[in-house]
């Protein structure tokens, strides 16, 4: 196994924003997706979508609700700065 060097983790931290761009983005598409929708919609494992969501949760980005999963005002401003 070679080391671990900064571009490694640079390239990671790039794959685990989009990831979560892309997770965002279809639960405004489709709110209340779940889990299984959200990885069909953006072609992510169903596994690695459990993690973000967990993440996301954790970060405000999104919340459970009556209705599924939903995209936050935070989450919202962040993938529309100009909005």
């Amino acid at each position: 196994m070679r080391p671990t060097t900064a571009i490694d983790v640079e390239e990671r931290a790039a794959v685990e924003n989009e990831n979560s761009r892309k997770i965002l983005r279809a639960l405004l598409d489709a709110p209340g997706a779940s889990e299984r929708e959200l990885a069909q919609a953006t072609g992510i494992s169903r596994t690695t979508v459990q993690r973000k969501i967990g993440a996301l949760k954790r970060d405000g980005m999104v919340e459970l609700g009556l209705s599924g999963l939903t995209v936050t005002g935070k989450a919202k401003k962040q993938l529309n700065p100009s909005s």
